[in-house]
């Protein structure tokens, strides 16, 4: 059962109107196999009934991110070769009915299902081409995920996902949090209807919204939730306008998590797991799994079935267990490469630009942060969210951002607190322990700030952070 935009239908009905939807663009002779389309409607059946009808004819699928201004989204279609864009104009332009959907599409591991763009976060974003190859092993993945996390949790034997046979209805429903244009969304709606699962989607809905969407629906679980918007749930907890006692699992999907935020869902969501995984769009969604690990910065993420991982120092070379380097990737899951700029072939090693450790001969990963955003020329690199951390542990600093600016005499970390009250004797403690364990080449500071710029998607907008450093606001 799909619920999208106050509609609810079953997934077959969502077939049926798929069918009903390639019959007559077939008969118009608008799109055939290989061919690129943009798909650019809002999260809802017709995107989902649209996104399955352009599959089964064999057409690539541009996923077009909701809310892009006129000029990225024409750049981002160009760099994807687009031929139509399906739209409601698109399909509002069609006729009621078609003939019959033509027989069945003939595919090869190789043919391009999916064209999904980066977040943009190191520039412009980038077009990745994912084949049937890749996201049919994603998806094969992300069950894999879901039985690796029961495991974990069965094994600990005290928590909600154990008990969640004997407890969890006939169909368990999940809340999507995130379009269907983002790597969680379309994964997150393929497992849905792979596993028969309740799929309620709110992927810009406030706490309040989804409060009641999980209340009305007996949400078990939260995927795509960003951080900011799950703090904003345990706010409405605290003040006791909200009952999200059927909820048992948040999944992060690899966010860092400050202590506070850990404590405050101790504290009054007590039966929540967090369940992390750790993924890229380039891996077509998410390679490793946790449970209530990773949000302190040190729990290990076990690698799925199928994946490798190693670290390279910056000069390509293999690092041992337990060593910090660029953590890089290879599988079947893995991408074909990004539209006009590059080609992964199959088999090759990817390096995802993030900071990392590998262990138990490369089956378990401990994420640390980006590279571009480490702190270089040391012993090892070390990830501006390792320092955020040791300045959370400090009594009364609830978050802190870090960001680097090479604008000062000497490199500076930047650390933006958001506290309570703090006392000045031990944040400067704290802060010439981090200096010292830098070394002289690097200054730190920090500043008292109510809030951080945030992306769209609740996460700390690193780039807009670094824009408000100058030498004389510290």
């Amino acid at each position: 059962m799909l619920v999208a935009e106050g509609e609810s239908l079953p997934y077959d009905d969502i077939f049926a109107q798929a069918d009903n939807l390639g019959a007559r663009i077939a008969e118009q002779g608008l799109l055939r196999k290989g061919d690129r389309a943009a798909l650019m409607l809002s999260s809802s059946k017709d995107w989902l009934c649209a996104f399955i009808a352009l599959c089964r004819l064999g057409v690539t699928v541009v996923l077009v991110p909701e809310g892009l201004d006129a000029r990225m989204r024409d750049r981002m279609l160009a760099d994807a070769g687009c031929a139509v864009m399906v739209d409601a104009a698109f399909l509002d332009d069609l006729p009621e009915q078609g003939a019959a959907m033509p027989g069945e599409i003939e595919t090869a591991p190789d043919d391009l299902v999916l064209i999904a763009f980066t977040s943009g976060s190191t520039g412009m974003p980038k077009g990745v081409m994912l084949d049937q190859f890749g996201v049919t092993t994603g998806l094969r993945n992300m069950l894999l995920a879901g039985a690796l996390l029961s495991m974990m949790e069965r094994e600990r034997g005290d928590g909600a996902i154990a008990d969640m046979p004997r407890q969890m209805p006939s169909q368990p429903c999940t809340l999507l949090h995130a379009p269907f244009s983002h790597v969680s969304g379309y994964a997150q709606a393929l497992l849905a209807m792979a596993v028969g699962g309740k799929l309620v989607v709110a992927p810009w809905a406030n706490a309040t919204q989804i409060a009641g969407l999980v209340a009305e629906h007996a949400v078990r679980s939260l995927s795509g939730g960003n951080v900011a918007a799950v703090a904003e749930l345990l706010d409405l907890v605290e003040r006791r306008a909200a009952n999200l006692s059927t909820l048992a699992t948040v999944n992060s999907h690899g966010a860092r998590l400050s202590g506070t935020f850990r404590r405050r869902l101790r504290q009054f969501l007590p039966q929540v797991k967090i369940a992390s995984g750790y993924g890229l769009t380039e891996t077509n969604g998410a390679i490793a799994v946790s449970i209530d690990a990773g949000g302190e910065g040190a729990g290990l993420c076990h690698l799925l079935p199928g994946v490798e991982a190693k670290a390279v120092d910056a000069d390509g070379n293999d690092l041992p267990d337990g060593a910090a380097g660029e953590l890089c990737l290879r599988g079947a899951m893995l991408m074909r490469g990004y539209c006009g700029i590059s080609d992964l072939p199959r088999g090759a090693w990817f390096p995802s630009g993030d900071l990392g450790i590998c262990d138990d001969a490369g089956r378990s990963v401990r994420i640390l942060g980006r590279v571009k955003n480490a702190v270089q020329g040391l012993e090892r690199p070390v990830a501006i969210e390792e320092i955020e951390q040791i300045f959370e542990k400090e009594h009364g600093i609830s978050e802190a951002f870090a960001c680097i600016s090479s604008n000062a005499i000497r490199p500076t970390v930047a650390l933006f607190l958001i506290a309570d009250t703090v006392e000045d004797g031990r944040l400067s403690r704290t802060t010439d322990m981090v200096r010292i364990a830098l070394g002289q080449a690097w200054q730190v500071q920090t500043r008292l700030v109510e809030d951080v710029p945030r992306t769209r998607s609740g996460k700390v907008d690193r780039a807009a952070l670094a824009s408000t450093l100058s030498e004389t606001a510290w």
